[in-house]
């Protein structure tokens, strides 16, 4: 391998540990911040993701959430538990269920917004710019991810 490999091997494996950290430590305040409604971040992505699902079922929102329908459905009981949601069976179909809404769940929209002004705190040490480039870079990242993943 030539120097120049290895220096780029070297700067990829710094930019993933860089990575993992940013996230360890977003999941760490997102899952603080959600504390005061008792939620974790599983059940939080959850809501969100039936919030702008509209009518999808049970397996369409563990594809939205790139998990599987087990892990999913214990995160629905423990929702479905503390009355954040019920689930409806579909009369035409009944082996389709999809997530409604309690009135307590209907509070996520407001909660979100929160979560959203929270996190605006935590990156307003950067520029309009900054947040820009690093918005682009990320997204960047992630197609060239997801291209690798499926190939």
């Amino acid at each position: 391998m030539s120097k120049g490999e290895d220096q780029l091997l070297e700067q990829a494996s710094g930019i993933m540990n860089l990575i993992r950290a940013v996230n360890v430590a977003v999941e760490e305040r997102t899952s603080h911040a959600l504390r005061q409604d008792a939620l974790t971040l599983p059940q939080y992505q959850l809501l969100c993701t039936a919030a702008d699902a509209g009518d999808d079922n049970i397996g369409d929102l563990a594809e939205r959430l790139h998990c599987s329908r087990g892990n999913l459905t214990g995160v629905l009981d423990r929702l479905e538990r503390d009355g954040w949601l019920v689930r409806d069976r579909l009369k035409e179909d009944r082996r389709v269920i999809r997530p409604r809404f309690t009135e307590k769940g209907a509070r996520v929209r407001n909660i979100r917004e929160r979560i959203k002004r929270e996190m605006a705190t935590w990156t307003a040490g950067l520029t309009a710019a900054e947040l820009e480039q690093l918005g682009g870079l990320l997204k960047k990242a992630y197609r060239i991810l997801s291209r690798a993943e499926t190939a």
